[in-house]
């Protein structure tokens, strides 16, 4: 057997290796996909923007959940996606790599973090449906927006290792778990029974019921009432845990509920219906639980604006006096977890980062390769144990403030509220909307849950950056207390 040395040509620095290789004058030719021979492979590799798009609903290992991907209008371009159990989903090409996903009759701007997370979880209920697929599935539990945890955390520079409180979150979620089986014994449904955040139910109820409910929750599972709890009229109860809130809200009044519509068109209606009930122009006064609160005055009417991300928009209504706009709102779902996906604004930033990790300047962080080629994996030189991600402290003001109110004019406002008739209240020309957060200015966000955290984490589809990817997180799902979840390491921004 001859010996012959190969420099293999890599994104990243890599030692010179020496291989066997059988002489032979030419390597054999890999045979070429065509739609005949393997339709699915040839579509997806056709298509390189949808593949990505597969991989972010459905994991890289989207492959063994669907079985056939068909075009069903050329322009725009609509793919029909057929998953294992023969249920399906679209997605429609709308440029700029961005794509519509329409599940279960339902669309879904994926662009927007917030919708990229409710199609995930559609599809997911689709999945649910029928056989189940053979496949040995992920290699941990993962959420709408998975994540690669695992117990324990560092810190640059390298240090004693400190394993961070795992137990307080999993005995919420214990918490929360039981409490839905004693819901469940009761009668009430899954579909019913709707985690907000980890220790916040929210039970849908006939309206009519709602103080009914109360008072059988008091008396059957001796549940605590609290007329004071915020996000309902009525308050809501406390479980016997002493920590999960059960709110009940009207069933038939729920955004993107029974109406079928998502959180951003049952405000705009809302609106728009007062409008009309008024006969003209209202004031449209937004308060949040946190203390804050701002109005805008002469309001005629209000548009949803979530598909228009160009320039860093953020807007995902607008409230208009005829044709000029007088306030954007962002809004943000209770239970959301994400302020964007970065890769754009980040680009710059992940180049570096990557050639400096290339180069070994940290004892206890570096890469290590995969099998794909130009993929690589956040790794403990010192002790060969992998890294989740890494989180970026350090983040300039002037970046979290572009994160969180995009360039809008008028700035936009951050509303953080899952919307439900509840929440409106008319006096007069008056409609004051009730919000669990709002945030006018950055100070409200900086040192709260809500703090924008960049984490950078595995992704095999960024090929660019070496399989890593920008996202930038709420503290809240980062950090437990004050210490790092799962075994990410921080790094200042400051020294990449």
């Amino acid at each position: 057997m001859k010996k012959i040395k190969i420099i293999k040509s890599r994104p990243l620095k890599e030692e010179e290796e020496v291989v066997d290789q059988a002489p032979q004058d030419t390597a054999p030719e890999t045979p070429e996909i065509t739609y005949e021979s393997n339709p699915l492979e040839f579509m997806l590799q056709k298509y390189p923007t949808l593949t990505k798009t597969l991989v972010e609903l459905l994991t890289d290992d989207f492959r063994n959940y669907i079985t056939g991907v068909y075009i069903m209008a050329p322009k725009p371009t609509v793919f029909k996606i057929v998953l294992h159990n023969n249920r399906s989903f679209y997605l429609t090409f709308m440029g700029d790599d961005k794509y519509e996903a329409k599940v279960s009759g339902k669309k879904y701007w994926l662009a927007s973090i917030g919708e990229l997370e409710r199609a995930t979880i559609s599809i997911a209920e689709l999945l649910m449906l029928g056989t189940p697929p053979s496949a040995q599935g992920p290699d941990t539990e993962m959420t709408a927006t998975p994540e690669e945890e695992t117990p324990e955390a560092e810190e640059l520079p390298a240090g004693e290792e400190e394993a961070p409180e795992e137990l307080a979150e999993g005995v919420i979620k214990e918490d929360l778990n039981q409490t839905k089986k004693e819901l469940a014994k009761l009668g009430y449904k899954d579909e019913d029974i709707v985690p907000i955040t980890k220790s916040k139910i929210k039970l849908l109820v006939p309206a009519k019921e709602r103080m009914n409910v109360i008072n059988t929750l008091v008396s059957k599972l001796k549940y605590t009432w609290d007329k004071d709890i915020k996000g309902s009229s009525i308050g809501g109860v406390i479980a016997k845990d002493g920590e999960t809130v059960i709110i009940p809200k009207p069933k038939e009044k729920q955004g993107g509920g029974s109406a079928g519509l998502g959180n951003e068109s049952f405000l705009a209606n809302k609106i728009k219906e007062t409008v009309e009930e008024v006969g003209g122009p209202i004031t449209v006064v937004v308060k949040g639980d946190n203390g804050k609160s701002i109005r805008f005055n002469g309001v005629t009417d209000a548009e949803e604006a979530g598909r228009d991300t160009s320039g860093n928009k953020k807007s995902d209504i607008r409230l208009l006096d005829g044709s000029k706009v007088v306030g954007n709102l962002s809004l943000k779902q209770e239970n959301a977890s994400m302020w964007e996906s970065a890769d754009k604004r980040y680009k710059d930033l992940m180049i570096k980062l990557v050639g400096k990790l290339s180069k070994k300047p940290y004892k206890n962080l570096g890469l290590t390769k995969t099998d794909k080629k130009g993929i690589y994996r956040l790794y403990n030189p010192s002790t060969k144990q992998e890294y989740s991600g890494i989180i970026i402290t350090d983040l300039d003001n002037k970046d979290m403030s572009s994160i969180v109110f995009g360039s809008d004019k008028p700035q936009t406002v951050v509303v953080k509220e899952t919307f439900d008739e509840s929440d409106f209240t008319l006096k007069g020309k008056v409609l004051t909307i009730s919000v669990d957060n709002l945030a006018t200015s950055l100070e409200d966000i900086v040192g709260t849950k809500y703090e924008p955290v960049l984490v950078v984490r595995h992704d095999s589809t960024r090929t660019a950056t070496a399989g890593l990817r920008p996202i930038v997180y709420t503290r809240e799902s980062v950090y437990k207390g004050d210490k790092v979840s799962g075994n990410r390491i921080e790094l200042s921004y400051n020294k990449i």
